[in-house]
């Protein structure tokens, strides 16, 4: 199996991908181009001896880095690519030059250019040369792109996700002129049952005025509704009931389950009713999310987003619903939970709910300090407990999802207090997992350079990791799977 990172000549000079699709040609400079570049007729010398030796390996796919795992021989890897769920596709908007996944496409139509979901099957052509729209229905989304040209017009209508050209699907294209026209009100209509690229020639340009419409029906057979639905319902969590992003995990029994159903460390199973479980990933459950486009779950949001961007939104999202931790059948906003935490009944403690990232003890207090602290929309414990023994001991607990555990650092700051640049001064890594908790403990070698607790003082820091930072350390805490 070959990786990207092997020799640089073993890569298309032009896209840099592997030279795993055929033919592979020297262009005047000796170096390699491979099948999907060389889109001309010009004559080259033909890499032979490299594709003999390239048929007895395998090829990762090119879209590897947007997180496809297909591995697959010298040229099947390239119809692979085609359609892979993975592709990169250019958005069609003149002047545009975004690109993306197929659902990441959708969600940027409804961002950027929300004018062009086509409202009610149709589209006025307003007296532009062409034009691209994207019609939804029954949840299948179609590219609806036409163009004015000479005395005719061009429609050509592309599934963006499930349809196949082997599905018996309808599509009936009309073109409406309004009874404003010098002609009488035409209506031009044609109707394929087929999956075709459709093309109506021949509409004289004096139909086309400003109130010429495009009207575009689609007809979906009822076993490819089904079919649609049969494959979403595969990565809804039996668990939650709520559809899953990766990773999406198996346990030894075969039961399906989403992060946030597996327990604080990622090894118990609802259905088994038993923990310290080896999980593995279902990759193919996995593909599948790569083209859904996620609602958020909160209550009168309604936002979608992908698959990388759902967990992210409904984490921050003004509309998020968050339980007492005290009397757990109160629930309500971020904002109105605070309030409550302060006069709840069922509250057993006295130390306030803090909105702050960090918080600060002082080591001439001997005893045991807790904090509720609100960050990052999140809610964590944090202990603080000096003891007698010179010895200090700290954990922090994330109340959260648990598939947002790994989202943070969390930081203790060693420091005089009053000297800001003793040479002792040091800030460490609270590291030390045990379900949600993370701990570290300062014993006397590290504390007797303070000459006693009453010298010292400790702020622990959290620390909302960038997406690269989270996804190493989600990999690290996911080691244990078999990938």
């Amino acid at each position: 199996i070959l990786d990207m990172n092997v020799h640089p000549e073993l890569h298309c000079i032009k896209c840099k991908n592997l030279l795993s699709k055929s033919p592979i040609v020297f262009d005047n400079n000796g170096d390699n181009i491979c099948g999907r570049c060389k889109k001309d007729d010009n004559i080259y010398l033909c890499n032979t001896y490299y594709e003999m030796l390239a048929h007895q390996f395998n090829f990762p796919c090119r879209y590897y880095k947007e997180g496809c795992y297909i591995k697959d021989l010298f040229n099947d890897i390239g119809l692979h690519e085609e359609n892979c769920p993975y592709q990169l596709k250019r958005c069609p908007v003149k002047a545009c030059l975004w690109s993306g996944t197929t659902a990441e496409l959708i969600i940027h139509y409804d961002v950027v250019h929300p004018k062009l979901k086509m409202n009610n099957d149709c589209v006025k052509i307003l007296g532009h040369a062409e034009g691209c729209n994207i019609l939804t229905t029954h949840e299948f989304y179609f590219l609806i792109e036409w163009i004015c040209q000479d005395s005719s017009l061009k429609v050509r209508i592309n599934s963006l996700d499930f349809v196949k050209p082997q599905d018996d699907v309808e599509f009936v294209c009309c073109l409406m002129t309004s009874e404003l026209n010098n002609h009488s009100k035409v209506s031009t209509c044609l109707e394929l049952k087929k999956f075709v690229t459709l093309n109506l020639y021949d509409i004289q340009k004096t139909m086309l005025d400003a109130s010429t419409t495009i009207s575009v029906k689609i007809t979906l057979p009822i076993n490819l509704i089904n079919r649609r639905l049969e494959e979403l319902d595969k990565i809804k969590c039996p668990c939650c009931q709520l559809y899953m992003t990766p990773p999406i995990l198996k346990c030894p029994e075969n039961h399906i389950t989403c992060l946030n159903c597996t327990g604080a460390d990622y090894n118990f199973c609802v259905k088994c009713v038993e923990d310290e479980l080896n999980f593995t990933r279902v990759k193919e459950l996995e593909i599948i999310t790569v083209s859904f486009i996620y609602t958020c779950k909160w209550k009168d949001c309604g936002a979608r987003f992908t698959y990388k961007e759902i967990q992210a939104h409904e984490q921050n999202c003004c509309k998020r619903i968050f339980m007492c931790l005290h009397c757990y059948d109160w629930y309500s906003t971020l904002n109105e939970l605070i309030p409550h935490d302060m006069v709840c009944p069922s509250k057993r403690y006295l130390w306030p709910m803090l909105l702050n990232t960090q918080v600060t003890a002082f080591g001439k207090d001997i005893g045991t300090f807790n904090y509720t602290l609100v960050a990052y929309k999140e809610i964590f414990h944090v202990t603080i407990q000096f003891t007698k023994e010179n010895k200090v001991n700290m954990s922090v607990s994330n109340y959260g999802p648990f598939s947002c555990f790994d989202w943070y650092r969390y930081e203790a700051d060693l420091e005089h207090i009053e000297n800001k640049n003793f040479p002792f001064n040091k800030t460490f890594d609270i590291n030390n997992k045990r379900y949600s908790e993370y701990s570290l403990s300062l014993f006397d070698d590290v504390m007797n350079n303070f000459d006693g607790l009453r010298f010292c003082k400790i702020t622990i820091r959290i620390v909302l990791l960038d997406n690269s930072e989270r996804n190493i350390n989600i990999e690290r805490s996911l080691r244990g799977f078999n990938f």
